[in-house]
């Protein structure tokens, strides 16, 4: 992965080189509240940049991420939590869609009261909307503006071998029981070029997203 790559965003397009970076500073808000190398963390799938974001923090420490769709019933969304164990939720405090609003902070409040209460998961929080949100018991709330904003634009990128697990995503469950499934730092059938340009249709929260919008553009 590119060590030099950052991320600037804006209608209508976002572009990765090597300017400060945004999700560097994350990467270290991740890391401090629980999440490392090989540990879980989970981001909480709406249209905004900052899931891209999110994605790209992760991986820079070599933590595991996992999309949920701002959609998901919160069942859903706690069992995925519950499965991996997973340290760290980065979420919105609301997510609009077709004209409706969609109170992510409390979904995610529902899902962590039905866990493990000797399991507390660390939000970060992306002021989306700026709608109250409720102030979850033992201070696990912490603002991404405020973390990106205390945090150096450098972070050296962790050490990774080419087995080592780099985001895990779910199947539908239409068969059952959704079974997560875990794709390696590599494993890209790949014939790029400096000068090409590539196009994917794929939504991040889904597999071609995660692949070949966000990580493959930034290999070397």
């Amino acid at each position: 992965m590119s060590q030099g790559g950052g991320m600037v965003c804006g209608p209508p397009a976002c572009h990765l080189r090597g300017a400060p970076t945004r999700y560097q500073p994350i990467s270290l808000g991740v890391e401090r509240y629980g999440s490392a190398k090989g540990r879980y963390s989970h981001y909480l799938h709406a249209q905004y940049s900052e899931a891209i974001v999110a994605m790209l923090a992760c991986a820079r420490i070599g933590a595991i991420h996992s999309a949920v769709f701002a959609g998901f019933p919160v069942p859903a969304l706690r069992g995925r939590i519950e499965d991996v164990c997973s340290k760290i939720a980065l979420i919105v405090d609301e997510s609009v869609s077709g004209g409706k609003a969609i109170p992510m902070r409390r979904i995610v409040d529902e899902a962590l009261s039905m866990y493990d209460k000797d399991h507390l998961v660390q939000c970060l929080v992306l002021k989306r909307t700026g709608s109250p949100i409720p102030s979850p018991p033992g201070g696990s709330d912490h603002w991404w503006h405020g973390e990106s904003a205390q945090w150096p634009n450098y972070i050296a990128p962790e050490p990774m071998d080419s087995e080592d697990p780099l985001y895990l995503l779910y199947i539908s469950g239409s068969m059952g029981k959704p079974k997560g499934l875990l794709h390696s730092m590599t494993g890209y059938l790949l014939n790029l070029h400096p000068s090409d340009t590539m196009f994917c249709a794929g939504d991040v929260g889904w597999i071609a997203g995660n692949s070949y919008l966000v990580h493959v553009p930034l290999y070397e």
